[in-house]
């Protein structure tokens, strides 16, 4: 595994970014206890302070191929997780990402989505898909910014994201402030766990 990265936030600490390891496992419940209300929720769609024991045992253990899971790491602490969980086709990965609030708007979650992208290319996946809250605009922009935004849907309150692996050769997306529609079909979007495990959704950057 050589997804690593590094990078240095705006107040000069340096971050690690790779893949989330077994032995992180304490790390990783340190990091949810810190993660705030707001991002949970833009996470789960609902408030959660904690998770469940089978739920941590869900996020933590990963096989790297069909589910990847990433960390962004300062000294011993975890500050961010962006995982991909491999749909029913697959081609087709789940995207969600979540950053204590003291990291966002450092451009990590647009690494992490790169470092995703490589090692879901590695796996045989095309394509990503993600759940995002109307009112997510910084996650929005995440996805619009990276190059690999291929179209949106409004699909019962939530904007179902849909990119390519590789970045395309497309305008930039506008993200506007999302106000109802009629309901469409989400095509492609989905998800790659069974709604008892918390399944994550995207988050702010």
């Amino acid at each position: 595994m050589d997804l690593i990265d590094e990078a240095e936030l705006r107040d000069g600490r340096h971050v690690v970014l790779r893949p989330l390891l077994v032995e992180d496992e304490p790390a990783y419940r340190r990091f949810v206890e810190t993660v705030s209300d707001e991002a949970q929720y833009y996470r789960f769609f609902s408030p959660r302070r904690y998770l469940s024991e089978q739920e941590i045992a869900h996020f933590v253990h990963v096989d790297y191929r069909d589910r990847l899971a990433l960390v962004a790491v300062i000294g011993e602490d975890i500050v961010g997780v962006a995982r991909y969980d491999r749909h029913r086709d697959p081609g087709l990965a789940e995207v969600a990402f979540i950053l204590v609030d003291d990291v966002q708007g450092n451009g990590l979650a647009g690494r992490l989505l790169r470092l995703l992208a490589v090692g879901a290319e590695r796996n045989g996946i095309h394509r990503f898909t993600a759940s995002v809250l109307p009112d997510n605009h910084k996650m929005l922009q995440v996805f619009a910014k990276s190059g690999m935004l291929l179209h949106r849907h409004f699909v019962d309150g939530i904007v179902e994201v849909t990119m390519a692996v590789e970045p395309v050769a497309v305008e930039p997306v506008a993200v506007e402030p999302v106000v109802a529609v009629e309901p469409v079909v989400a095509g492609e979007a989905g998800t790659a766990a069974e709604p008892g495990r918390g399944q994550e959704r995207s988050g702010k950057a």
